[in-house]
Parts: C-alpha cells; sequence; structure tokens
C-alpha cells in the first residue's frame, strides 16, 4: 500500500502543534492573580464549616463525617457566637447561641436552649451544655496541608458526647484524590491537577512512540 511520505510528515507536525496548544492553554489557565484581603468576624478563627466525628461514652463512633458551623452573631459580638451541627433527631443536633473567648480559642455553655427543636424559632425546653476550643493548624489533611482543628463536649437528653474534627477547606483535592483507589494516586492527582495530566495524555497517544 502506497503511503504519502509528505502527508504523513505534516500530520505529524500537526498533532505536535496541537500538544504545543494544548500545553500552552493549560500553563495559561495557571495564572496566578494578587493577594484578596480577607475579612474576618469578630470571633475567628473560632467560627467556620466544620467536618466533625462524633463518638459516645463508651469510644463508640455515633456518627462521621458530620457537618458542623460556628459563626457570629448579627452584631458580630466579641464573645458570642452561634453553632449548629445535625438535625434536631440525633442526639448530637444543636443549634444554639453560646459563649466564646477569643483569646483562648475556646467556648462554652450551660443550659443553652436548643433552637433545632423550637417550634417557634426561639423558645425550647430541649437544652445542652457544651464545652470545647479550636486548635490552630491542629490537623493535618490527606493532602498534607494544615488546618484548623476543633474538638468539644456535648450534654444532650442525659447523653455526653464527644466531638472532633477540622475546619473544611473546600480545596477539591482532598475530596476527589482521596476517592481514588490509592493515596499515592490521590497525592498525584492533588500535584499535578486532572488538566494537566489529561493534556499529556493526549499528546502522548497523538505522537506515540517513532
Amino acid at each position: 500500500m502506497y503511503i504519502n511520505q509528505k502527508s504523513f510528515l505534516n500530520m505529524k507536525q500537526i498533532n505536535k502543534l496541537l500538544v504545543i496548544l494544548l500545553a500552552l492553554v493549560t500553563f495559561s489557565s495557571c495564572e496566578t492573580y494578587g493577594d484578596y484581603e480577607i475579612e474576618y468576624t469578630a470571633i475567628y478563627p473560632l467560627c467556620g464549616e466544620w467536618v466533625v466525628n462524633v463518638t459516645g461514652e463508651d469510644g463508640g463512633v455515633l456518627a462521621e463525617g458530620v457537618t458542623c458551623n460556628t459563626y457570629n452573631t448579627t452584631d458580630d459580638a466579641t464573645d458570642k457566637m452561634w453553632i449548629k451541627m445535625s438535625v434536631a433527631t440525633n442526639d448530637w443536633g444543636v443549634r444554639g447561641k453560646i459563649h466564646c473567648d477569643v483569646t483562648s480559642k475556646s467556648f462554652d455553655g450551660d443550659g443553652i436552649a436548643n433552637l433545632l427543636h423550637a417550634d417557634d424559632g426561639i423558645n425550647s425546653t430541649v437544652t445542652f451544655n457544651i464545652s470545647g476550643k479550636v486548635i490552630v493548624d491542629g490537623y493535618t489533611t490527606q493532602a498534607n496541608t494544615k488546618v484548623d482543628a476543633i474538638e468539644f463536649t456535648l450534654t444532650q437528653n442525659g447523653k455526653s458526647m464527644t466531638v472532633k474534627g477540622f475546619r473544611k477547606t473546600g480545596w477539591e483535592g482532598e475530596d476527589y484524590c482521596y476517592d481514588l483507589i490509592s493515596r499515592k494516586v490521590g497525592e498525584a492527582c492533588h500535584v499535578f491537577g486532572r488538566p494537566f495530566l489529561f493534556t499529556w495524555i493526549y499528546g502522548f497517544l497523538l505522537v506515540g512512540n517513532p
């Protein structure tokens, strides 16, 4: 079978050009921008979204990967904050305003009305006790980055529970890569990123071996 060698070479040149263009697009998408000034509330670093585990008095795990939110009051008070976790049907489900101290990075409250059980959103006969703290850079994630940790004891309905977790980062690499087959693959994905990897896979398939 006759092969036009000139046309074949032109196709290889076109393929290589496509690879170069894709690489340029990949690197240009990594353009960095100037740092933006971040505005924090008066109770930072106590406020945030946390991923926590709940254990009972016997050490048994009651819940894993629970979202816990701590946030400032409407008047941005320096000694008060809201905490919300789970739903009313769970013993660890709470929503209430508690005392906090930014200097010691601690928070506590006794007999706090659990508004998850308030029909009017204000009054509740169900109460809880809480005592805990935030540890800055106290947890190392699966992506080997340092984030703040949170831990507290919670007593409600006659049951005492321990809650521990870390500040949710929102980085896709820490969620997506952790679900892959192995930690090694996950780390590679986090370092290189999928667009970068796909570009060079595509280039290898196009050009191949001589």
